[in-house]
């Protein structure tokens, strides 16, 4: 230690500077866990030994340990997105801090909240050669809410204060945009703690109480304190239950008289909805439910992935002053297929769209937008991050869509003005008409996409306990995320992959009864998702989770499956197998230069058996070859939930989901348009 950094740390004894250490971390720790922030997890490593240890023996941390750092940020990632809370993610200096980038990118524009602490050496050893030594501060660049290098332990920093770097880092990472938060951790040896520290972590304790309510949002970004006036203590202040009124409250108030006024005014209007930014599962329910009876009292068709929850037949019987509301919340679950059509998007082109959640996944829907100018394109934005790639907004209104519904249709200042132009507007012929017309689109396109998976045969999704057709279809994408659709357990849990298997589930799922889906939406990558998935399963290991997934995503990760069985958790993993890219082969590149080059290029065949995997690591492979047998083996999975994985691998050929999906997309002007 040179004498510049003596003059700044005091002399500790080995043994009084490990408790220095330990006394901060644990002040830190207390007021995390006084936010109910509960799951940390951990990669292993030394130079991070006194923040794992200090969460490892607190009575109030879930601990799990991923061996891959990488992974182990999807896992806080999936945990996070299914509770709305951050995840601590605890890892050693060096490449290890290094490996979150993707996750933290996911989290970041996906509004995650996480918490990563990473160790690292102190000051004095940065850029001198040491090992795992590299430049940590501000690592994650642009992709986090908040980062700083923390003080050095011990000396430069007092329980108080680690208390208030705790408030500061949750706050940030869950108020207005959530997003991940950075906390660089410099830690002087000894790492090793004192002597009478005890390391076994006590029994958690559900029935501690804590304040309703997070500390308000901090909205400047300074510098925090690190004077050493204030006196050591074990006693740490509580978040605060103060409101703050928010800059964006005048706004808000002009935004919903706009867009009450706009409601009443235009016949033809259409919602559409994103995945919901992520305010935990529990939430996004709400937000389904709210978007449905905007529907409708507002009488506009809602156009809805499986995602934001709004295909649920048990939601769509909602509630208007209060009354029971079916007819008028149509969801259209075939505008990917409708909208690709240019006549038929002409033919509905809307005066008013309203956007709730985030980008939608169909880029016909988003196509379509573009391409027909509506006069109003209105985004409810709770995030207030303003995402317009091609600068199509006219109105914005920062809140969610809750807050809309109650300001809209719950509020009584609007309820004059509701119902003086509910008899020009609302009842009026052309709004019917309009909704009709959705609706019968939607019908036909249904048919036509119901008659080229399942030709001659029953249009519902695979019942996994009847009898098998005499001739069973073809195993193809759309037939397999149908079978495992329709044979999901009641309150699990279905992630789909990014790339062809999060289309597919928009493209020919209908109904997604009270199943919940969900996906990487963010970055949208294809990187990260069995860990995801898991953490998903650990969040509530009572709740069954399956994985809907690529073969070339599924490598991206296959190392995670064996965490499964490890951490004593339960994951249904079905990985459409079809040796390759198979999304390529629907992009312009396909036709425009030689096989050889494509397959080599974009294709990318991998030749794994993924089959040889049985056994390892508590992995467990099936391979139905018909729908019929697909269903049963997702309805076992689920059902009997053997701790670690059960991997059902199902083999198409890419040329026959292709020529599907052309089919669709060549028959549907022809039964629409008549």
């Amino acid at each position: 230690m040179n004498s510049t950094v003596d003059a700044h740390v005091p002399h500790l004894q080995p043994s009084s500077a490990s408790t220095a250490t330990y006394d901060v971390l644990h002040a830190f720790a207390d007021q995390l866990a006084a936010h109910k922030v509960t799951d940390v997890v951990v990669s292993p490593g030394s130079r991070s030994t006194p923040i794992a240890l200090t969460f490892h023996a607190h009575p109030l941390f879930n601990i799990w340990v991923m061996l891959d750092e990488r992974s182990a940020g999807f896992f806080a990632l999936g945990l996070s997105r299914a509770t709305g809370l951050p995840s601590v993610l605890v890892c050693t200096s060096g490449t290890a801090a290094a490996n979150y980038l993707p996750s933290v990118v996911e989290a970041y524009h996906a509004g995650v909240p996480l918490i990563m602490c990473t160790a690292d050496r102190p000051p004095e050893m940065r850029g001198w050669g040491s090992p795992q030594t590299i430049k940590q501060a501000n690592l994650y660049g642009d992709h986090v809410k908040l980062a700083r290098d923390m003080p050095v332990l011990p000396g430069q920093l007092t329980t108080r204060e680690a208390a208030i770097c705790a408030d500061y880092a949750v706050t940030t990472s869950t108020h207005l945009s959530p997003g991940p938060v950075h906390l660089n951790w410099p830690i002087q040896e000894p790492l090793e703690p004192p002597h009478d520290f005890a390391t076994a972590a006590c029994v958690h304790t559900p029935n501690i109480h804590y304040v309703t309510q997070p500390p308000p949002h901090a909205h400047s970004h300074q510098t925090y304190i690190t004077s050493h006036n204030h006196h050591r203590t074990h006693t740490h202040t509580k978040p605060t239950t103060a409101h703050v009124a928010s800059d964006i409250d005048g706004d808000f108030q002009a935004s919903i008289t706009h867009l009450n006024q706009i409601i009443h005014k235009y016949r033809r209007g259409v919602i559409i909805a994103g995945p919901w930014p992520a305010g935990g599962l529990h939430k996004e329910i709400q937000w389904a439910r709210d978007t449905l009876r905007l529907a409708a009292w507002s009488r506009w068709p809602v156009i809805g992935e499986p995602l934001t929850g709004v295909r649920d037949r048990t939601l769509q019987a909602t509630y208007v002053a209060g009354q029971k509301v079916t007819e008028r919340s149509h969801v259209v679950v075939t505008a990917d297929h409708l909208l690709a059509c240019q006549s038929v998007g002409d033919a509905v082109k809307p005066d008013v769209v309203l956007l709730v959640g985030r980008v939608a996944t169909s880029k016909s829907v988003r196509l379509w937008v573009e391409r027909t100018h509506p006069t109003h394109v209105i985004q409810v934005d709770p995030e207030n991050r303003w995402q317009d790639a091609v600068f199509r907004i006219t109105g914005h209104v920062p809140a969610s869509i809750d807050k809309v519904c109650e300001a809209l249709i719950d509020s009584t200042n609007l309820a004059d003005t509701h119902k003086a132009a509910s008899t020009q507007t609302l009842n009026n012929f052309e709004c019917d008409h309009w909704i009709q017309t959705w609706r019968s689109y939607d019908n036909a396109a249904r048919r036509v996409v119901d008659e080229t998976i399942t030709p001659a045969s029953t249009h519902t999704l695979t019942p996994a306990l009847a009898p098998e057709p005499a001739q069973a279809p073809v195993l193809t994408s759309a037939s397999t995320i149908r079978a495992v659709v329709g044979s999901l357990p009641a309150n699990s849990i279905l992630m789909s992959s990014n790339s062809m298997p999060i289309r597919d589930l928009d493209a020919y799922v209908y109904h997604t009864n009270s199943v919940q889906y969900t996906g990487n939406r963010g970055a949208s990558g294809i990187d990260g998702v069995v860990s995801t998935a898991l953490g998903l399963a650990a969040s509530n290991k009572q709740r069954p989770v399956v994985l809907h997934i690529g073969d070339i995503a599924l490598m991206h990760d296959l190392s995670s499956l064996t965490s499964a069985a490890r951490l004593g958790l339960h994951l249904t993993v079905v990985c459409v197998d079809n040796n390759g890219g198979g999304i390529f082969s629907l992009l312009p590149i396909s036709d425009r230069i030689d096989t050889d080059a494509f397959t080599q290029l974009f294709r990318t065949p991998h030749n794994v058996c993924f089959q040889s995997l049985n056994g390892f690591g508590g992995i467990r492979t099936h391979t139905p070859i018909t729908p019929h047998k697909l269903a049963l083996s997702v309805l076992d999975a689920t059902s009997t939930r053997c701790v670690g994985v059960d991997m059902i691998i199902v083999k198409v050929k890419p040329g026959n989901d292709t020529a599907q999906r052309s089919a669709i997309r060549r028959s549907i002007p022809n039964v629409v348009i008549q």
